[in-house]
């Protein structure tokens, strides 16, 4: 995941940067058991939002 960080540097501010986060988001949540990826994802980039401010 840290790579996908490293390479879409401009998530925050660029809709398909975060696009692209989220993609790889869910390719690693969607080996396991989570039925409701999106919330989870969501509370992920919305975290990372706020300690970067």
């Amino acid at each position: 995941m840290a790579q996908a960080f490293e390479f879409y540097p401009h998530w925050h501010r660029s809709a398909r940067q975060e696009s692209r986060i989220r993609l790889e988001l869910y390719k690693k949540l969607i080996d396991t058991v989570v039925k409701e990826a999106k919330p989870i994802i969501d509370q992920i980039l919305n975290l990372i939002r706020r300690v970067k401010q």
